[in-house]
């Protein structure tokens, strides 16, 4: 930043989904799983980004434990809002319990 004082670089951390175009950015950078909505906007894939689902040994005091990956639709879960219309179908690689 010393050698171009007269560049701002603002960050906005946000999980809503942000028109790059009308809102005048010039670099978005999302989490999301290809592909991208019909935009006209280009995404290139920067890294992979593994998941992980995980409980605590108190939920399953009150829930019952899973024995296969289907059974994960029986319980409850915390989800961010999906503003986005594509479903991604979560592929469990390897499963312990």
């Amino acid at each position: 930043m010393a050698k171009y004082p007269e560049v701002k670089v603002e960050i906005d951390a946000t999980s809503r989904r942000v028109d790059v175009l009308k809102e005048g950015l010039d670099l978005a950078l999302r989490v999301r799983f290809p592909p991208l909505e019909d935009s006209g906007l280009t995404m290139k894939v920067l890294s992979k980004s593994p998941q992980c689902l995980m409980a605590s040994k108190d939920f399953f005091n009150h829930y019952t434990k899973p024995e296969n990956p289907d059974e994960l639709a029986n319980l409850p879960s915390l989800d961010f809002e999906q503003s986005v219309s594509v479903a991604h179908k979560l592929a469990i690689a390897h499963w312990v319990c």
